[in-house]
């Protein structure tokens, strides 16, 4: 007998952590991955569960957007984006050593 692979589940806050990641708001998820607001809605909220065929919607939305959900079972569970991309690299930089950001913090 064969088995059947099972969907993966991911955590609300693994999801709520790729839309931070991606800058998404929850409609723009929903609407990338084909989903009513209200399921996801209440998914990340906690309140609901997702059909095996939104959880492959998701996840091929996610995968689309270029970010990876991590099971648990990889030193816990986690979301990164699957490799840099140079918006991402220039968005996130840090402030050269020689550069006076004393004005910022007035």
């Amino acid at each position: 007998m064969k088995r059947r692979a099972r969907p993966r589940v991911w955590s609300a806050a693994q999801v709520r952590g790729a839309r931070g990641l991606l800058g998404w708001p929850m409609e723009r998820l929903a609407r990338e991955a084909g989903l009513e607001i209200e399921a996801l809605q209440l998914f990340e909220a906690g309140d609901g569960e997702l059909a095996a065929s939104d959880v492959q919607r998701l996840a091929a939305a996610l995968r689309q957007a270029g970010v990876v959900l991590l099971p648990a079972a990889l030193a816990g569970e986690g979301v990164r984006f699957r490799s840099p991309s140079v918006t991402a690299i220039q968005d996130h930089q840090q402030p050269s050593a020689n550069e006076d950001f004393s004005g910022d913090w007035e």
